[in-house]
């Protein structure tokens, strides 16, 4: 029989360790690729997850069989109850220090039963272009945006209600989310939750002048190891008090996947609405 295998390649705009992290970290492969209760990438660690389209849903049943930090992740891939077994392959080679090119081999696809559409070259072809040219993508490439209103109010007002989110301008973040106690001093833990308390975003005040700027970075982990490295996404925010009293408040964003940035703009766009109308109250 012969052996059928497709081969994908990809570049995409990020570190390799950041791309190697959505191939490896259970957490993460949640949003980009399969809902996966657990992943480990270690040499004969056995994991299942399920997935299908138009209805139809296969348990896949996978094993670790070489794992090569940050550069190489290959994991059989079968279904059950269905005879075959492939090889999935994930290569990375770091083009430069934000860039980094992806080459996925699916082999022995011929393997499984011709006589099942899923299981045919097309529509592997599909869904691994979907997954590697969109989702992957959309996650491990980040985007930087700002948002600005003018607040009918004094500096100080302004400052007041950003140090108080919640209940207020908390409000606009997926039906609602709470900050955890904090002092606003840098260094100190940023959580946010959300309404029945489960962790949404983890980081810690990176700057605060007590004034006019505050910077909250966050870790890619929302339940980071104590030695943990800070990520990349900083939520910045930036006051100026103008020559009639007013104040104009802008919100950076920093670094944000992609597959987030539409959402985000409209929820700080809400965001942004509530501070001024609590602030001009």
């Amino acid at each position: 029989m012969e052996t059928k295998q497709l081969v994908f390649e990809h570049t995409y705009s990020a570190p390799i360790e950041r791309v190697w992290k959505a191939l490896t970290d259970k957490e993460q492969l949640k949003a980009w690729y399969f809902d996966i209760a657990d992943f480990k990438p270690e040499l004969g660690f056995e994991f299942t997850f399920s997935g299908g389209k138009d209805g139809e849903n296969f348990v896949h049943h996978c094993k670790v069989v070489e794992v090569n930090p940050p550069h190489k992740l290959s994991y059989t891939w079968a279904y059950e109850g269905y005879p075959g077994q492939s090889l999935v392959s994930f290569e990375l080679d770091e083009l430069s220090a934000k860039e980094t090119k992806l080459t996925l081999t699916h082999s022995d696809i011929d393997t499984f039963p011709d006589d099942n559409d899923a299981f045919a070259p097309a529509s592997f072809n599909e869904g691994w272009t979907f997954i590697l040219g969109e989702s992957l993508r959309k996650f491990v490439e980040t985007e930087s945006f700002a948002q600005s209103t003018v607040i009918s109010a004094s500096l100080e007002k302004v400052w007041h209600v950003i140090m108080h989110p919640n209940g207020q301008w908390g409000n606009a973040f997926g039906g609602g989310a709470l900050l955890k106690d904090t002092d606003w001093q840098v260094g100190s833990p940023v959580i946010w939750t959300d309404l029945e308390g489960d962790i949404g975003a983890n980081g810690i005040v990176t700057a605060n002048n007590g004034r006019d700027l505050l910077d909250l970075t966050y870790y890619d982990e929302l339940h980071p190891a104590p030695d943990a490295q800070l990520g990349d996404y900083i939520e910045r925010f930036r006051l100026t008090q103008n020559e009639d009293g007013h104040t104009a408040l802008t919100i950076d964003i920093e670094e944000l996947p992609k597959m987030y940035i539409s959402m985000h703009k409209e929820m700080w766009e809400n965001a942004l609405q509530i501070i001024k109308k609590e602030a001009e109250a």
